[in-house]
């Protein structure tokens, strides 16, 4: 079966993977990781625009978190709706201890895990993939596309890759594995809203009991337009071509392990 894959026509199936293209070669950096302020004035701290925090940050502890999240509600011809959310953690170290040994093995220095879950349900149309999962060890520097301010996962095997971009505007997410695909053109990502807790610190909150923090903005009024092709239980792949809206938020905290998965 094809798909159209940022342009080209790509195989899905349960045997052969589905690639994104150039992700191998893609010039990328994290030199400018660090926490989600550029400077401090006269006690305002002063966060970068909403494209330039969408990179990963360099960890501030052992329990800093951050994650990535789109959440919409579409529609496809037939009138089927669907609710889609697809989720990227990059969990702090301390975090680790909650996962499987076996993929805490996989990490060694200068690497972070990346955890991806996928969940696509309607009713309607009968589908109900909720809470797929996908596990990324990636090098530090290899996360990153600054060129393309585009988050890029791929794993080891390469069985599975992510590509999530957004330059203040437009937004593309594109998600391929053997058994999904998933294909977003995504606008409206002028509009953000900061989290708004602490005066002269926009987007950053506090925790007064736990001592602790976070930071966060949406997106709120993204419009959606793509398609998704997942293989069902026969092992059959299907394709959902889609259009609606969504909200997308970035957010950094510091998380107690049990709360995180």
């Amino acid at each position: 079966m094809k798909i159209h894959v940022n342009g080209k026509d790509r195989d899905l199936s349960s045997g052969p993977r589905v690639a994104l293209p150039d992700l191998a070669n893609a010039e990328t950096g994290n030199r400018t990781r660090s926490f989600p302020f550029s400077s401090s004035h006269a006690r305002k701290l002063a966060h970068r625009s909403a494209a330039e925090e969408w990179q990963p940050h360099r960890a501030q502890g052992d329990q800093s978190t951050e994650w990535w999240n789109l959440t919409a509600a579409v529609g496809d011809p037939a009138g089927a709706r669907y609710f889609l959310s697809w989720t990227v953690t990059h969990p702090g170290r301390h975090h680790l201890g909650q996962l499987r040994p076996e993929a805490v093995a996989q990490i060694k220095p200068g690497q972070d895990l990346y955890a991806c879950r996928f969940t696509l349900i309607s009713y309607q149309a009968s589908i109900r993939k909720a809470g797929v999962p996908m596990m990324f060890v990636m090098n530090d520097h290899e996360v990153w596309d600054e060129q393309a301010s585009a988050l890029r996962l791929r794993d080891a095997q390469d069985e599975h890759e992510c590509a999530w971009s957004f330059d203040g505007e437009r937004m593309n997410l594109t998600v391929c594995s053997p058994t999904l695909a998933v294909s977003l053109k995504i606008q409206g990502g002028s509009q953000v809203i900061w989290a708004d807790d602490q005066p002269g610190a926009e987007g950053l909150v506090w925790d007064m009991a736990g001592g602790s923090h976070s930071f966060s903005y949406s997106l709120p009024r993204l419009r959606i337009a793509g398609s998704v092709t997942y293989t069902d239980e026969r092992g059959k792949p299907t394709t959902a071509d889609i259009i609606g809206s969504g909200w997308a938020d970035r957010q950094r905290s510091d998380l107690p392990a049990d709360q995180l998965w």
